[in-house]
């Protein structure tokens, strides 16, 4: 069900190319099994950035855009009293003045490590979307991967880094190729009168 050879080749792309991967794994009560995804590094912020080592962070933030209406039934499924605080970020900053279906609000998942034990809560910019919850697990359950290691730092560097230089001179040098042929293409023609 959750198609690990398609996940794993994404997880090992996005190391490859923004230089992390990231595989999350949480329990979906509504299929009753484990699921897991992958997460860009973008959306995975560590509690020390300068240690690449997810089993010693003090915390982690999971951050996601989800549909507004979706979260806020979550958080009125979870008891929340008021989850009608849950609005799009659109709504929330002003931009407009009407709700619109569809629109998206970010949530942050915390995770953090008590008594042994790793602890979640989740919550939206105004509003708790589920209380404070013990995982039952003793290690976070997030996969992270550097493509290549940095120095005092959570992220990696991609494949790309080292390619980038030397294709920006293969386009300089090919620009510079196809400046000359466009300038020696049609040659002026010299002749000699005298002959």
């Amino acid at each position: 069900e959750n198609n690990v050879v398609t996940l794993l080749r994404e997880y090992m792309r996005n190391a490859a190319v923004d230089g992390d991967g990231c595989l999350y794994s949480y329990w979906d009560a509504e299929r009753n099994s484990v699921r897991t995804e992958t997460l860009p590094n973008t959306q995975v912020h560590f509690g020390n950035p300068n240690d690449r080592r997810v089993q010693t962070q003090p915390y982690l933030i999971i951050e996601r855009r989800d549909i507004a209406e979706d979260v806020r039934e979550e958080a009125k499924n979870n008891g929340c009293a008021d989850y009608e605080r849950i609005v799009s970020d659109e709504e929330d900053s002003h931009l407009r003045a009407e709700k619109r279906t569809g629109d998206k609000v970010t949530r942050l998942l915390f995770l953090w490590k008590e008594n042994g034990s790793v602890w979640a809560y989740e919550c939206t910019k105004n509003c708790e979307v589920r209380p404070k919850w013990d995982l039952g697990l003793r290690r976070y359950p997030i996969v992270w991967l550097n493509w290549d290691y940095v120095s005092d730092c959570c992220h990696g560097q991609s494949m790309l880094t080292g390619l980038i230089p030397n294709q920006i001179f293969i386009n300089r040098m090919w620009a510079l190729s196809m400046l000359s042929m466009m300038t020696t293409a049609y040659p002026k023609v010299i002749y000699d009168r005298s002959k």
